[in-house]
């Protein structure tokens, strides 16, 4: 049980050092905007696969966004670019 909780923690410090560079909020960004964290996971017309496709991809992120336990503000700057980036085209 040791090995598995150091393992877990190996991991966890991986994934706050990699989230905390610039590239990896890049990353964590395109995540955010390409599987469908911020869109609907229905749409009218689509069929029930393909919302639990889009639930289990948007899953996915949020479990990441929660085992790299970020300060919420850092996602609340990722979200006013991803908005500004919506709006303005960047």
């Amino acid at each position: 049980m040791k090995k598995i909780l150091e393992k877990r923690s190996a991991i966890h410090d991986d994934c706050q050092a990699i989230f905390n560079t610039s590239p990896g909020a890049r990353v964590l960004k395109h995540l955010i905007k390409s599987q469908y964290v911020i869109d609907p996971v229905y749409n009218k017309g689509q069929t029930c696969c393909d919302t639990a496709n889009k639930d289990g991809r948007r899953s996915v992120v949020l479990s990441l966004i929660k085992f790299i336990n970020k300060d919420p503000s850092y996602f609340h700057k990722l979200m006013d670019e991803i908005e500004q980036e919506n709006t303005y085209g960047n």
